[in-house]
């Protein structure tokens, strides 16, 4: 996105960096920031004005103890998580994950709901007012929602690019896809693409290294990635970085009216229920099945993970989802081992885990809220 104000741009990005530094140190001194920074002492400072001006960064009684000499003691300041909060909804499948989230990227609250229908006005009303209600009874001021969905999402209009699984393949708006559900609130609110929300959330809960490259993947009834590079959500010029189960797995076939089966086909839930003649979801897997589950998407996984690490230069990869969640810590060190093998000759590596914590991506809306909100949107 173009930035057309240079002034403006770098405002916002001052605050950035110093309200990352002030969630990851929490207690900092004014030259603490200059130093951490390399910002001049009045850029910093007018900053950090601004966040105390918000009662997000307060001026503390406590001085640090560890300056030496006969100078003044320099005055602390210290980060206050409990400022403000986001209220956050995830849809997934056949149910929504809301969550409140504070500064820090705590969840303060969570539950499930069922949604399963994107049509059923009755289920948009509930959902509304049960949000509303929620917005009411915080105790912490809640300064926007941020709504995650597993679709293609302009995060800059709140258009949903496409969305396949309710029948959307034409762009509409939020308000337009469940519009009983936005009439009840009363906030600003900012949707985005559940993947890249979890990468996002990922970075955050990492620190928010402005210098960090990783991909985020997500294995369930599909195969997504969220994509950080040098710190920032990579989002593609339709806002559709990031499909990685699209990419094909074999040379397409020679008659060119034939449909081209893309690489999750072979690995999602659906895949999985035919090959082994099971419901992964509902029966009991046992580890011998386990296994041989593992050894069947090893090779997917691989060449997918080994091709991002070529074409994109990343070497962390978070492997998270339904699948990874049912097959454990095997699937993902067998597939690293694999991924590794394949790139010793050209002396790399990869690795590959788990979230550093639970619910990325109500982490990730909240973090866009905080990021449009406290830092691209208030007045000084």
């Amino acid at each position: 996105m173009t930035t057309s104000y240079v002034p403006e741009y770098l405002k916002m990005s001052n605050r950035k960096l110093i309200y990352d530094l002030f969630v990851k140190n929490r207690v900092m001194a004014r030259s603490d920031v200059v130093s951490k920074t390399n910002m001049s002492f009045p850029t910093a400072s007018k900053s950090i004005d601004y966040f105390i001006g918000k009662g997000i960064i307060m001026e503390s009684d406590m001085t640090d103890d560890k300056t030496s000499g006969p100078g003044r003691r320099r005055r602390m300041l210290v980060f206050n998580s409990s400022s403000y909060a986001a209220l956050t909804m995830n849809f997934q499948g056949d149910i929504v994950e809301i969550g409140i989230v504070n500064l820090s990227g705590d969840v303060l609250f969570h539950e499930e709901r069922e949604f399963a229908d994107f049509l059923d006005v009755k289920a948009h009303e509930s959902l509304g007012r049960r949000i509303a209600r929620l917005v009411r009874q915080s105790s912490i001021p809640i300064l926007g929602i941020g709504i995650s969905l597993p679709s293609n999402v302009n995060p800059y209009t709140n258009e949903i690019m496409s969305y396949y699984s309710v029948g959307v393949s034409s762009i509409i708006s939020i308000d337009s896809l469940v519009p009983n559900l936005v009439k009840h609130i009363d906030l600003p609110y900012f949707v985005d693409n559940d993947v890249n929300l979890a990468a996002l959330g990922e970075l955050f809960n990492r620190g928010g290294d402005e210098k960090a490259n990783l991909c985020y993947l997500t294995l369930g009834s599909g195969y997504g990635a969220g994509i950080i590079i040098d710190g920032s959500l990579y989002l593609g010029s339709q806002y559709r970085a990031g499909e990685i189960g699209n990419i094909l797995v074999r040379p397409a076939d020679g008659d060119m009216g034939s449909q081209p089966i893309p690489l999750e086909y072979y690995i999602n839930i659906r895949a999985l229920n035919e090959r082994f003649a099971v419901n992964i979801r509902e029966d009991a897997i046992d580890d011998a099945m386990k296994a041989d589950m593992i050894a069947y998407l090893v090779p997917y996984l691989s060449m997918s993970i080994y091709n991002i690490s070529f074409f994109l230069d990343i070497s962390a990869f978070i492997l998270d989802g339904f699948i990874p969640d049912l097959l454990g810590e095997r699937l993902l060190q067998i597939t690293e081992g694999q991924v590794n093998a394949l790139l010793a000759a050209r002396k790399r590596s990869v690795s590959i885990t788990r979230s550093a914590k639970k619910y990325s991506s109500l982490v990730g809306a909240a973090v866009r809220v905080f990021e449009r909100t406290l830092i691209d949107r208030f007045d000084d």
